[in-house]
């Protein structure tokens, strides 16, 4: 190794020394790069999971309002709709078999479940219509858990991911149970409905959205959209819950009257739920843009200042080199053997006026005092030229290095 490092030329040492300090530097950016890519692979794994549950929303709400013309054309257009983004996101969300079985979710395939909605249709059931509402909800926790939506980092996003996965449809659960047992309404069941609606449900969906649109300046950028259509569609949705609240809490509305309130309540909740996740959608497109343009910027600012340290670099090695490449052309062997002629020439006309014996003198300083700087500069031309032997032999073998006579 030692061997090798004397052989390199200057320049090639320079060079090295750079590149040493260089590889940590690229480590960091490589580190950096990839953590900044895996974020934006996070949130595009949570855009598939949102585009994944929209047809799933839509179908659970056309199955719990129940059979009619309008439905069923709903029905096939969210059907049409689940089978696209099953095809373009279903393998990446574990919509298989195998991801479904070994979470025990067996028999959530999206095909599975239009035959059993087809078969439902045609012999109506309603222990089977709750079993596959109940599925449905199974297949909207799968795909939040599975597209990280479930575990996202960003207030305003988390926020907006609780009303659309977690509060919504728990919320539309109660508001579906209300309408079953407003069929044959208890007043303790009525009042207990209520007051979870009012103290438990609503107020979680309110508190979640405005937290959001509270904390969406401190992330990726203010969404031009998010407060003005989010409270818009928050006051619009309120009204028929609470509405259908004040219909529970008094004892002698009709069963009919709590069946159409809690119908109109669930259709508030759909639409809803629709400007939340686009708003959410809107968040996570932002997000990702942020991202993408702060990787392109690490690594363009990245390559800016390699080429600039290397022509910094460059500057400065050759205010080192080309000194010291002049110094190696004068000691070439025609310059080295004209300076010896002249020096022979001077010598004589020395030793003319000095005489034998003196001159003998100062020619033996003089050899002597040529012998040290030979082997000094020879040294410092294989060091210039990275060990070239052939150049220090050039030198080496000039006349120069003739004891001067």
């Amino acid at each position: 190794m030692r061997v090798l490092i004397r052989r390199l030329s200057m320049s090639a040492k320079f060079v090295l020394i750079g590149a040493s300090f260089s590889l940590p530097i690229a480590l960091l950016l490589y580190l950096y790069v990839s953590q900044v890519q895996a974020r934006i692979e996070f949130t595009d794994r949570e855009l598939r999971g949102t585009a994944y549950l929209r047809p799933l929303v839509e179908l659970q709400a056309i199955l719990q309002e129940g059979p009619s013309p309008q439905a069923d054309a709903r029905a096939a257009a969210a059907w049409s709709e689940l089978e696209r983004v099953q095809a373009e996101h279903g393998t990446a969300l574990e919509f298989t078999p195998v991801g479904l079985g070994k979470r025990g979710r067996n028999g959530l395939e999206a095909r599975m479940m239009r035959e059993r909605w087809e078969t439902l249709r045609r012999v109506p059931s309603e222990a089977e219509s709750r079993k596959l509402d109940t599925d449905f909800g199974r297949m909207i926790t799968h795909a939040g858990d599975l597209s990280n939506l479930i575990l996202d980092p960003d207030l305003d996003t988390y926020y907006l991911m609780d009303v659309i996965l977690l509060a919504m449809p728990q919320l539309q659960a109660r508001l579906n149970q209300i309408s079953e047992e407003a069929k044959a309404p208890e007043s303790i069941q009525m009042r207990l409905d209520a007051r979870l609606l009012k103290e438990v449900e609503l107020p979680r969906v309110r508190t979640s959205s405005t937290t959001a649109w509270v904390e969406d300046p401190n992330f990726v950028g203010r969404s031009p959209t998010l407060k003005p259509r989010l409270a818009a569609a928050l006051t619009a949705f309120e009204r028929p819950q609470n509405e259908l609240i004040r219909a529970l809490e008094t004892t002698d509305t009709k069963p009919q009257q709590l069946m159409e309130l809690s119908t109109e309540a669930r259709h508030a909740g759909v639409e809803f739920w629709d400007v939340a996740t686009a708003e959410l959608d809107a968040l996570l497109l932002m997000r990702g843009e942020a991202l993408r343009g702060e990787r392109n910027r690490a690594l363009a600012l990245s390559l800016l200042s390699l080429a600039a340290a290397g022509f910094l670099a460059f500057v400065l090695l050759r205010s080192i080199t080309q000194p010291l490449e002049q110094v190696v052309r004068e000691l070439s062997p025609e310059s080295v053997a004209m300076r010896v002629s002249a020096e022979r020439l001077s010598l004589r006309r020395l030793r003319d006026a000095l005489g034998d014996d003196e001159s003998a003198q100062l020619s033996a300083e003089m050899n002597q005092r040529s012998m040290t700087i030979r082997r000094a500069v020879i040294e410092l031309v294989a060091q210039i030229s990275g060990g070239a032997s052939e150049l220090a032999a050039r030198v080496e073998g000039a006349r120069w290095s003739t004891p001067l006579k």
